[in-house]
């Protein structure tokens, strides 16, 4: 626990790396669930440029990506997309998420690296 600590925690016990801290929780507890991977926030239009998936443990992995409309209601954009082993999915069709919205990517067994772009303004 204390090598854990010591990536995100300084010294005197305030977090160096308040992202990687939350998000290694987050995975830690997590190791079912949709990933939340922009949590909107009211009086905010974000734009998502592309989302890149990639496998790497070698094991196939079915993926499914959605908007939570204010947080509670599902708009699915894929559903059970296969991903091959060692495979790369990558969605660069342009979502507008707004105020509360949530863009969640769920893979079926938790074993890939995700990496997302988008552009968040504030009105």
């Amino acid at each position: 626990i204390s090598q854990f600590m010591t990536k995100f925690v300084n010294e005197d016990s305030t977090l160096k790396d308040a992202n990687g801290y939350h998000k290694a929780l987050f995975t830690a507890a997590n190791t079912d669930a949709y990933t939340v991977m922009i949590n909107g926030e009211a009086d905010h239009i974000y734009t998502v440029v592309s989302l890149v998936i990639c496998e790497t443990a070698g094991n196939p992995e079915n993926l499914y990506i959605k908007i939570m409309i204010d947080g509670s209601t599902p708009v699915i954009i894929t559903s059970n997309q296969a991903l091959p082993a060692h495979g790369t999915f990558i969605f660069n069709d342009k979502l507008v998420l707004v105020g509360t919205d949530h863009l969640e990517v769920y893979t079926t067994s938790g074993d890939c690296d995700i990496y997302l772009s988008y552009i968040d303004q504030e009105f």
